[in-house]
């Protein structure tokens, strides 16, 4: 099996993210590398954009691999520290995030798979179970119908590449699903950056402002289930004129355990900047 330049193989074939690209992430997850004290400063001036919101917000901050099947990580490789960065710096961030490894590690043990040990992000039946368990911080205590059919394939495999094209093509791919029970009304068609989109689900309820990174692409389907209007923004935290422009019935925003220790500030408009680039 090839291996991408920025995994590591762990036990059984497991592969975990640690090479290029990977931004320290294990030193970060043992607990050798603290959280720079700008980064906390970025933290917490999130936290009041955040806290200025007028509606519900749902933080969601997606555990790693490395934390929910440590007993796959390489012979010899200490499991994640107590002083990661999400024990660390959560304290910083707005109220309404959450770190959901207790709703993943339950559904794990029930035979669940969160991550297939060929992809560095989570798969697309864990994303569900975690809304699913959340969304009820947002006010949503009503039952919703799945307008997808949940799938391994929604996966890239991204750890198995040895180029950045192979994961490009593989995720564009995995963008284009057929059978979806909503309809959707705007796409950049951008993978990360700049990445904005607009759904429509007739039988869904309210409006939603999303805001995430590339483990969103397992999220969005969920969400859209659930809600009649869907505007998707990339991005690791809130933009307040995309907030004020889509006048939304609640927020969430989702970013990786890995971003924690590099966040991106809130800034007004970034959202459009970023599109226009």
């Amino acid at each position: 099996m090839t291996i991408s330049e920025k995994a590591m193989r762990g036990r059984n074939g497991f592969l975990f993210l640690n090479g290029k690209d990977s931004n320290n992430l294990v030193e970060h997850l043992q607990g050798e590398v603290a959280v720079q004290p700008s980064a906390r400063r970025v933290h917490t001036a999130n936290r009041e954009v955040i806290a200025g919101l007028n509606v519900p917000f749902l933080g969601i901050i997606v555990p790693e691999a490395h934390c929910l099947y440590p007993e796959e990580l390489p012979e010899g490789m200490a499991p994640p520290s107590p002083d990661r960065p999400v024990n660390t710096v959560i304290d910083d961030m707005a109220p309404g995030y959450v770190y959901p490894i207790d709703v993943l590690s339950a559904y794990k043990e029930a035979g669940g798979v969160v991550y297939t040990g060929r992809d560095s992000h989570w798969t697309q039946m864990a994303a569900l179970e975690t809304y699913r368990a959340l969304r009820g911080r947002l006010g949503r205590t009503h039952d919703f119908t799945l307008a997808y059919e949940p799938s391994i394939a929604a996966e890239t495999g991204d750890l198995t590449m040895d180029s950045r094209e192979q994961v490009i093509a593989a995720e564009r791919k995995a963008q284009v699903r057929s059978n979806l029970g909503y309809e959707n009304l705007f796409a950049s068609r951008v993978l990360n950056h700049g990445n904005v989109m607009v759904l429509h689900n007739p039988n869904g309820q309210g409006r939603a402002l999303a805001f995430g990174t590339s483990f969103s692409g397992r999220l969005i389907p969920a969400y859209a289930s659930d809600f009649r209007e869907l505007v998707f923004c990339y991005g690791t935290t809130v933009d307040p004129f995309m907030v004020d422009l889509v006048a939304p019935d609640c927020v969430i925003c989702e970013l990786p355990e890995r971003f924690l220790h590099f966040p991106a500030l809130s800034v007004r408009g970034g959202t459009i900047v970023g599109l226009l680039l």
